[in-house]
């Protein structure tokens, strides 16, 4: 089994580290750098830019199952991929039926919140999503274009004191943020979940189980644990494959 992800940069790193924890294939991760952000894109160009990475990864790469491990792509790409590609695909949403899984008072003190890129929120597979889970309109929505970009310079330099102080600087405008829990609805932002939370003193909440228990039910391979959690991973910038181990990303300083 094979399985392929791929983002504008390193966001899905989380559902790959539970992925490999998780579940026995061979895992091929596309980072590319070059084209990130996808928001910033032509929407015809950056579902073409989808188009060949997802044929890179079937043709090239053999892969049997593609994790398309970013919201925008998952929004704006998945539904024509599926019709080009004889794969199973899996996608990146925001989770906002995690409040039906929390008590009713709180999502109904506007407690809850989801934090999501610009194009995630102009999407309208995303303001279905949010009238079918969210009908009251309980759950507050902000769109941040800023900060996937930070996280990503964050990924290339791991200074935490530079990153920690342009995030302060990102939501002091926006603070105080009342919200107990936190929907992280991009996946590069689970990636800094622990500073999310001690900003925002809210508790951050990541679709990254359920998108690999939706992975190991398209996949045929059995469940197993894999010790080195070795994947493939290239990085578009570099353009050159290599064996990676997870703990070279994760976790973040």
């Amino acid at each position: 089994m094979r399985i392929g992800f791929f983002d504008s940069g390193h966001g899905g790193l989380e559902i790959l580290k539970e992925a490999i924890e998780r579940h026995g294939a061979d895992y091929f991760f596309i980072a590319d750098e070059s084209f990130h952000p996808y928001g910033k894109m032509e929407l015809s160009e950056m579902q073409e830019r989808c188009r060949q990475l997802t044929e890179l990864l079937v043709v090239e790469k053999k892969c049997d199952v593609i994790v398309l491990a970013c919201n925008t792509a998952t929004a704006y790409a998945i539904d024509v991929l599926r019709q080009q590609f004889d794969v199973p695909f899996v996608g990146v949403e925001p989770y906002l039926s995690y409040i039906n899984t929390i008590p009713n008072e709180i999502v109904s003190a506007g407690k809850v919140g989801a934090l999501v890129t610009p194009n995630t929120l102009k999407a309208p597979r995303f303001k279905e999503l949010k009238q079918k889970r969210d009908p009251r309109d309980l759950v507050s929505v902000l769109a941040l274009g800023e900060l996937a970009p930070l996280i990503e310079e964050f990924m290339r330099d791991r200074d935490s004191i530079k990153f920690e102080k342009n995030l302060e600087q990102l939501f002091e405008p926006l603070l105080p943020i009342d919200w107990e829990e936190t929907i992280l609805g991009c996946t590069h932002y689970p990636l800094i979940s622990s500073y999310l939370e001690r900003l925002l003193k809210t508790r951050c909440v990541s679709p990254t189980g359920a998108v690999v228990e939706q992975l190991i039910r398209v996949s045929s391979s059995e469940k197993s644990k894999l010790d080195k959690g070795l994947f493939n991973y290239l990085n578009t910038i570099d353009g050159h494959w290599r064996e990676a181990l997870i703990s070279e990303f994760l976790p973040l300083p």
